[in-house]
């Protein structure tokens, strides 16, 4: 799927010293285009937690629950190399009763992420990371391994898209474009040039509208629980766009 935005404009001489463009006549096109991957990654994050009024009690639950983590990771093929975690850290937690803050407890927890590439395979080992009961929140994002050789592909979609509208704009004015005055990454038309950032971007597919039933509550799922796959991997999206001036003979 492509979508493109286009600027066509006859300059005069005295209006484009401002605007990057030739004293000349020219076209100024936005190409943009947009690759669709199969994603090959699929990396889990989130939180592993404990709270007490005991904060040695609550650093031994969430070892405990990292444990129980690993096991669940390492009985499906996770290798430690997939999995990278945070060292614990504690913060205090208050309530505010009687014009006061009182101390309820101690909050321990450190965050991980776990790194899938066998995609054939992802649920089992999803489920038995949710059904272990140790994580607190989980989140997913499906990506790709060669984000840049998908990004260049884009981006060589997307100049030739701006050639094929630069000559079309050219055609239905009675004319045709000329060589390559400029081409570049950022739009260079904006008014804030200090907030110039390239226009190629490759959108992670997150889990849309399912994360909210592999949050996990403390509670187990039983072992008779057998749904069906909770989503399927949904296409990444890399997109690219490039702004190009030519002139017209």
């Amino acid at each position: 799927m492509r979508s493109i935005a286009i600027v066509f404009a006859l300059a005069a001489a005295g209006a484009s010293a401002q605007s990057n463009l030739p004293n000349a006549p020219h076209i100024y096109v936005e190409g943009s285009a947009e690759v669709q991957i199969a994603p090959d990654v699929l990396r889990l994050s989130g939180e592993i937690n404990s709270v007490s009024l005991d904060a040695t009690e609550a650093e031994r639950a969430v070892y405990e629950k990292s444990a129980i983590l690993l096991k669940a990771c390492k009985d499906h093929g996770i290798g430690s190399d997939q999995i990278s975690s945070s060292t614990v850290s504690m913060s205090p937690q208050y309530e505010y009763r009687d014009r006061r803050n009182v101390l309820v407890g101690y909050k321990l927890s450190r965050t991980f992420e776990i790194t899938l590439t066998a995609l054939d395979k992802y649920y089992p080992a999803l489920r038995a990371i949710v059904e272990s009961g140790a994580v607190s929140e989980l989140d997913a994002v499906f990506s790709i391994s060669d984000s840049e050789a998908s990004i260049v592909r884009a981006q060589q979609l997307a100049i030739e898209d701006a050639r094929s509208r630069a000559d079309r704009l050219a055609t239905q004015a009675g004319t045709t474009i000329g060589d390559v005055y400029s081409i570049t990454e950022f739009n260079l038309r904006e008014e804030e040039r200090a907030n110039l950032y390239p226009q190629r971007f490759l959108f992670e597919s997150e889990m849309g509208g399912v994360l909210e039933e592999i949050v996990v509550t403390g509670s187990r799922i039983g072992a008779g629980y057998n749904p069906e796959p909770l989503f399927e991997p949904s296409n990444v999206a890399v997109t690219a766009t490039v702004f190009v001036v030519y002139t017209l003979k």
